[in-house]
């Protein structure tokens, strides 16, 4: 007669999923000034330089937003983690470690599906705000290369109710 057997699965099941939004930078300067402007924009709407430098922004427990400069991209990452235990019985236990490895992928499927779909739900609003810092950014550049043009005379800034921004600056050529 067999013996019954009993086994408990004990592991942190964890997914991790992003997106990015690239940001094109403005043809009037080096790519790497307008990533330091971007990045001054993005500090103060409260982004933070983490330990590594980077500037990073924690939107939830589970997702992050991180700028990398190089690549000029704002990458969204979400993370989640979940603690198994669980004790599973049964008479073979061949059977029952392919039970708990099915659990354990199951969890995770979950998880994964649950991250993709956090990150999809929020698809507007952060490319709202990504639109936004950039535009910010792009304006801070547009007003840096007038003044290398010429004397500036005027600025008018303008956002409309649609979200629309729009710059009129005024340069005297210098002589």
């Amino acid at each position: 007669m067999s013996k019954p057997y009993r086994i408990r699965i004990q592991d942190v099941v964890t997914v991790q999923d992003f997106s990015t939004f690239h940001v094109d930078p403005v043809p009037l300067m080096p790519p790497a000034e307008f990533a330091e402007i971007l990045e001054q924009v993005l500090l103060e709407a409260g982004w933070e330089k983490d330990e590594e430098g980077r500037v990073t922004m924690q939107i939830d427990e589970r997702m992050t937003y991180r700028f990398e400069p190089e690549t000029m991209q704002i990458v969204t990452e979400v993370q989640a983690a979940e603690n198994v235990d669980q004790t599973l019985e049964g008479w073979a236990p061949d059977a029952l470690e392919e039970r708990g490895k099915e659990l354990l992928e199951r969890r995770e499927q979950f998880l994964a599906e649950q991250t993709t779909s956090h990150l999809e739900e929020s698809n507007q609003e952060r490319r709202d705000a990504c639109e936004g810092w950039v535009v910010e950014a792009t304006g801070r550049a547009i007003k840096a290369a007038a003044e290398r043009l010429g004397d500036v005379q005027d600025i008018h800034e303008e956002r409309g109710e649609d979200g629309k921004y729009r710059l009129t600056i005024t340069i005297e050529e210098r002589q």
